[in-house]
């Protein structure tokens, strides 16, 4: 039959009514949902304008009293059940919405902690690499020091009664080897970094040799197999 809505019941009551009536099914099925789906009038004025129909075409001994009441208490029916089923729907695109919400949310504040964490992170090692310098600078002894641009400790105020020339002086035979200090550790760098350097050179060189070899081995075997072919030629 024609497109009767949402609840199937209805469909198959109306079905039963019609063929009581005798009446097609098929074709007035669909004159009765079109009507009845037409919410600009009074659900009252549709009903009677179905039974206007129905009547022209059913015999005449058919009593429609009951078809008419029947049809608004089924119609009321059909239209509560699509009213939950999209009450239904709504829920649960709501609820599909949340959940999305929910999942943006929890992803912004993992990439926000994430954040914190490596920005945490980072001001541990910068507290770690202050500290290592500071053991550094307390090692070779320029922690408290005056140094210049270049690092080097600057020999102290002059002036000051005998007592404090003597302390002076201590002050700049201290700087002085504090400064041999910093030197030796730069010969130091300096010595490993050549180290590293010809060790470097070494292990290239003996690469190169060894390729040669190779290279040679093969060229040697197959001028092997050159003669071995030309001899059997022959």
């Amino acid at each position: 039959m024609a497109e009767g809505g949402g609840d199937s019941s209805f469909d198959t009551w109306l079905v039963d009514k019609l063929d009581a009536l005798g009446l097609d099914a098929e074709v007035y099925g669909g004159y009765v949902t079109g009507i009845m789906g037409d919410e600009d009038n009074p659900q009252e004025e549709r009903i009677e304008s179905v039974i206007e129909i129905l009547s022209g075409a059913a015999e005449e001994d058919n009593d429609l009293g009951e078809f008419r009441s029947a049809l608004n208490e089924r119609w009321d029916m059909k239209v509560e059940h699509e009213e939950k089923e999209k009450e239904a729907a709504k829920a649960a695109k709501q609820k599909e919405m949340d959940s999305k919400k929910e999942e943006e949310r929890r992803q912004v504040e993992e990439a926000d902690k994430a954040r914190r964490a490596k920005a945490d992170k980072r001001v541990q090692r910068s507290a770690e690499e202050q500290a290592e310098r500071a053991r550094l600078l307390g090692e070779y002894g320029y922690d408290s020091d005056p140094v210049d641009e270049e690092g080097n400790p600057l020999p102290p105020e002059e002036g000051g009664d005998g007592e404090g020339g003597s302390s002076a002086g201590d002050s700049l035979g201290e700087a002085y080897g504090k400064n041999l200090n910093k030197e030796r550790v730069r010969e130091e760098v300096a010595a490993k970094r050549e180290a590293i350097k010809k060790t470097h050179h070494a292990t290239a060189l003996q690469n190169k040799i060894a390729l040669e070899a190779d290279k040679m081995r093969k060229e040697m075997a197959k001028n092997a197999r050159k003669t071995t072919k030309g001899e059997r030629k022959r």
